[in-house]
């Protein structure tokens, strides 16, 4: 058994502790550690250093039979062995790529909505006014669901044309993704 005395260190309490579960433990307050940043930054990924894009370049390079781990630590003493002048070029773009002036590729493109999405969409902030203060999100969800379901054919036919239009641009986009590759 151990004690956390702050998140990344340990003391040991009994000799039953393996350094398997001392891992173990490290990377689950890892995780948990993480998670905050990632709520600052909305899910967003940042843009990978210069190291990391040399690296990938050099990685590309390795030679056939040599293990990964060796070959990381040849391209990590390189990386160091080089002045700043000829890390520039990694640094510049770097930088570029932050600053959101390169994108490496386009994104997917967003699935098509249905008919169902639209109408959630028009008519969830009135259920929830209506609902009150304490209905929940499912509770919500049901009663809209609920109205969708009670629509008339001649209703439904608004939020079909739009799921259809989406449709339509999903398809546009799409094809120009699988261009792209």
């Amino acid at each position: 058994m151990c004690l956390r005395s702050s998140p990344f260190q340990f003391t040991m309490l009994s000799s039953r502790v393996t350094p398997t579960y001392m891992t173990v433990v490290a990377r689950s307050l890892a995780v948990t550690a993480t998670k905050s940043s990632d709520e600052k930054t909305n899910g967003v990924k940042q843009a990978p250093n210069s190291y990391i894009r040399f690296m990938r370049e050099q990685i590309k390079n390795r030679p056939e039979g040599m293990h990964g781990r060796k070959y990381l630590a040849i391209v990590g003493h390189k990386w160091r062995a080089m002045s700043d002048a000829e890390k520039a070029p990694w640094q510049e773009e770097s930088k570029a790529r932050r600053l959101g002036l390169i994108v490496d590729k386009k994104r997917k493109p967003k699935k098509p909505r249905i008919s169902m999405n639209f109408f959630m969409k028009e008519k969830y902030s009135t259920v929830k006014e209506s609902m009150g203060k304490e209905a929940t999100f499912g509770d919500i969800s049901c009663e809209v669901v609920a109205q969708f379901s009670s629509l008339s054919p001649a209703d439904r036919q608004k939020y079909q044309e739009m799921a259809d239009e989406d449709h339509i641009r999903y398809t546009k986009e799409m094809f120009d993704w699988t261009a792209e590759e």
